[in-house]
């Protein structure tokens, strides 16, 4: 896949917004992956995780080995896998990092790879089990009522559970960049959104 982004993006000076962006459903087109590199290079985050639960596994690895290709001569930022350990495998050189589905964390004896991992939480029995297998870090939530859940936990439920977390947590669910003061003042270590760095 060529490069289709000619832009000057990732002011090394500009601090680092503590964020972990997570990609829509995109399309594996060099359009819709150009576009929304375009709308991310707005914001100075250091972690995307390439998400969409929509692929099977071999078109996953090739949504992820294009955005691979666009992306890393343009951000400086580390690229997580959200798939299985076995998808992982193949694109494990090129990944900076693994992330599992909270069924998958809850499935998982013993970490595969030697990579960071990171996972979905939503519940102190699966921060636990991400503590017990030395994750890097998880999301918790849903924290706010959005589109995709219509269950929520709520900040005082949330700082509440991440208490628990021996790991980084970063805040997920119908939150944007204007919610990150409330994230740090309830012990988070940022938001994980996939909207907000998609518009």
């Amino acid at each position: 896949m060529e490069n289709h982004i000619n832009i000057v993006i990732n002011d090394p000076l500009k601090e680092n917004i503590p964020a972990i962006a997570i990609t829509p459903n995109l399309d594996n087109s060099p359009e819709s992956i150009s576009d929304y590199i375009i709308k991310l290079s707005k914001y100075s985050i250091k972690t995307l995780v390439v998400r969409n639960k929509l692929l099977s596994p071999e078109e996953f690895i090739s949504l992820f080995k294009n955005i691979h290709a666009e992306i890393k001569n343009l951000m400086s930022i580390d690229l997580y896998a959200n798939c299985s350990e076995d998808t992982f495998g193949e694109i494990k050189d090129l990944a900076d990092g693994i992330h599992l589905t909270s069924d998958r964390l809850m499935s998982l004896n013993k970490k595969k790879y030697n990579k960071p991992y990171g996972a979905s939480c939503h519940n102190i029995e699966e921060i636990l089990a991400a503590n017990k297998l030395l994750f890097d870090y998880c999301f918790l939530g849903p924290v706010k009522k959005n589109i995709y859940k219509k269950k929520f936990i709520g900040w005082n439920k949330f700082n509440e559970m991440s208490l628990v977390s021996d790991i980084r947590v970063y805040a997920l669910g119908g939150l944007t960049l204007n919610d990150l003061p409330d994230a740090l003042d309830n012990n988070a270590d940022g938001i994980a959104s996939i909207s907000t760095f998609a518009n």
